[in-house]
């Protein structure tokens, strides 16, 4: 929303060239509609649970409980799946893992 990019592959791999670019990862957002697009995933606390839950897990059982979807009935528990979701998305960037979320079913997958 930011840059305005359609959602296509073009738009997808002009959008991770920009996040690449960025020094640090952090970014700044101009754009309310960009701004109020982020999810409350990233918050201290929600952050600090999926640190938690995620540190004692292996990579390779990571991208297991990805494929078979494990990972994203943990945050069922949640009256906003989607938040926690968007926390184990960060926590799993941290460690090198690039993750996308489905629109239409909101359940996490590996980008390759």
């Amino acid at each position: 929303m930011e840059y305005g990019l359609d959602y296509n592959k073009t738009g997808e791999k002009r959008g991770l060239e920009i996040a690449l670019r960025q020094p640090g990862h952090r970014f700044t957002f101009t754009k309310r509609m960009a701004l109020r697009n982020l999810e409350s995933g990233d918050a201290p606390q929600m952050l600090a649970e999926a640190r938690h839950y995620l540190k004692s897990i292996s990579d390779a059982q990571i991208r297991q409980n990805i494929a078979n979807q494990k990972l994203d009935s943990w945050c069922e528990r949640l009256p906003i799946p989607r938040s926690c979701q968007a926390a184990i998305a960060h926590v799993l960037l941290e460690r090198g893992m690039l993750v996308g979320q489905g629109d239409y079913v909101p359940e996490l997958y590996l980008d390759r």
